[in-house]
């Protein structure tokens, strides 16, 4: 009789694949102005080169309206994620005062187990 060999669908996953596998993981749950964020510092190193065109007022105007510009942009995308987050935590939190206090066979029980300690406490 023949064994069984490796099935041939199944590949054997290695260690980039798994760690391919983790930054996605990582990258779905990260909001966009984390990312914009990790860019600040290339954009301010950038920008430190505003200060040549002193001599320029229009290229030095060009380059503090790009930076204001991005600042702005990443300020709005801050808060639409804040608001965001603040959604998901809002419902996320009734989700889970609805599973528990919010049922009222829940609240029914807990009530007769309360009373029932109550009466406990009373006849000591």
């Amino acid at each position: 009789m023949e064994e069984p060999g490796p099935d041939s669908t199944v590949g054997v996953r290695t260690l980039w694949m798994y760690f391919r596998a983790g930054l996605a993981a990582a990258h779905r749950r990260r909001p966009v102005s984390f990312y914009m964020l990790l860019s600040v510092p290339v954009v301010l190193v950038l920008g430190a080169r505003m200060f040549e065109y002193r001599q320029d007022p229009g290229g030095f105007r060009l380059a503090l309206t790009l930076l204001l510009l991005f600042f702005l942009v990443i300020s709005i995308q801050a808060v639409r994620d804040f608001f965001a987050i603040t959604r998901k935590h809002l419902h996320e939190r009734r989700a889970a005062y609805l599973e528990t206090l919010g049922d009222r066979e829940f609240i029914g029980e807990l009530g007769q187990r309360v009373r029932k300690n109550e009466h406990r406490d009373d006849a000591r």
